[in-house]
């Protein structure tokens, strides 16, 4: 049905979005690395340095993309065995969880240096775990 389609579209894109950007922050690792001519390692005391700021938004994206693919695509799988659609705050979790990592992302590469949380940063972490737990949680409802 249309409804299903529709909830597949957004779990989906929210999964390859999520996907996209560890590839995205991983090719800025590399960048970084060969403008600051560092082929391994990073300078974690340097928290101004372009190469610390993105190492740390890839390390810490990897850490939870990971995991929130794994959910979106556990209850797309589920939902579709059971033909049914996803439910729609499930879909509403799933875009915040997407939005979190972005606006984490953004908070930890774009400001001068890494000192202190940046307003971006700062919602991004807490919607993070916010949605981040309500999605794991949701599993028990498909």
């Amino acid at each position: 049905t249309k409804s299903n389609r529709t909830s597949m579209t957004i779990l989906i894109v929210s999964a390859s979005a999520l996907a996209s950007l560890s590839f995205i922050l991983g090719f800025g690792v590399s960048l970084m690395r060969n403008k600051e001519k560092v082929s391994i390692g990073y300078d974690d005391k340097n928290l101004s340095s372009p190469l610390t700021k993105f190492c740390r938004a890839h390390s810490n994206h990897s850490e939870y993309a990971p995991v929130l693919i794994a959910l979106m695509g556990y209850i797309q799988l589920t939902c579709s065995y059971k033909n049914v659609s996803v439910p729609f705050w499930i879909q509403i979790v799933s875009l915040g969880c997407l939005i979190s990592r972005i606006l984490l992302t953004l908070g930890l590469t774009l400001p001068a240096d890494l000192k202190r949380p940046s307003v971006f940063r700062r919602l991004g972490g807490v919607g993070n775990y916010v949605f981040g737990l309500a999605l794991a949680v949701s599993v028990l409802f498909v």
